[in-house]
């Protein structure tokens, strides 16, 4: 059977948009699994067109018999890449942090170690804005906050 890494590596060159990037694959049995996001999101022809080429790619370099899915990163799944997160800059996310602490706000602000929350709250009837500076290996869990 084929390792993860070599796995996104194959996606990778499948993936002509630069806009798309791979965020995880999952490998169980005979089960192989992409998730794709892009930072204009991402369509059902590009879902279709990477499962071709990565389909191709594998009948080439494995004999194993597998069933193959290539789909986007769900709606509201956690945020696994420094990517996503720039994505999602002036978007409401809630974090749980890894010692269980949880926080809602909005990401202002984006780099390679951690990531600014602007969390507001309503404190005796008074308004107050806090800003967080919150560095990704404390982070168990980022979601964007969906509105309708």
């Amino acid at each position: 059977m084929i390792s993860q890494e070599q796995l996104i590596n194959w996606t990778n060159d499948c993936i002509k948009d630069e806009s798309l990037f791979v965020v995880s694959v999952k490998i169980k049995d005979d089960d192989i699994s992409v998730f794709i996001d892009g930072d204009n999101g991402v369509s059902i022809d590009n879902c279709s067109e990477i499962s071709s080429c990565l389909n191709k790619i594998l009948e080439e370099n494995i004999s194993d018999n597998y069933n193959l899915t290539v789909s986007s990163y769900g709606l509201g799944s956690p945020l696994k890449l420094i990517r996503q997160y720039k994505n999602h800059i002036n978007d409401e996310v809630a974090v749980v942090l890894k010692n269980k602490e949880k926080i809602s706000g909005v990401i202002s602000k984006v780099n390679d170690e951690n990531f600014e929350l602007i969390e507001t709250k309503k404190i005796k009837k008074e308004i107050q804005t806090i800003t967080h500076c919150i560095n990704y290996n404390d982070v168990k869990t980022t979601k964007q906050i969906i509105k309708f």
